[in-house]
């Protein structure tokens, strides 16, 4: 596999932390089964998503924060901002597009 295939594996596998965040108790078990990646590429990943995030408009990355990285449930999120369970739904879906885009764009 050439090295631009595997830069693409790497920023897959980010999306899928992400989502493990979201979907097990804070991630611990999804994330172990996560090929762990050396240092240096774990950093260079965690940059461009911190990157990424703060490209995000602010709502979206107040939501994608408490989804992905605190582990609330959506309508946990709903509760907390006194939102639509339906709005939640939504910022989270376009997180992940958004996101799912930046990382592609930053990794050419």
């Amino acid at each position: 596999m050439n090295e631009k295939a595997l830069k693409t594996l790497e920023y897959y596998k980010i999306i899928d932390m992400l989502e493990a965040f979201a979907t097990s108790s804070i991630g611990k078990n999804k994330c172990r089964q996560l090929r762990p990646l050396d240092n240096l590429t774990e950093i260079e990943i965690r940059l461009d998503v911190e990157r990424a995030l703060d490209l995000l408009p602010e709502e979206i990355k107040e939501t994608a924060i408490l989804f992905f990285f605190q582990g609330l449930k959506q309508k946990e999120i709903s509760d907390l901002l006194h939102i639509k369970l339906s709005l939640v739904k939504y910022r989270v879906s376009k997180a992940k597009e958004l996101l799912s885009k930046q990382l592609e764009e930053g990794r050419d």
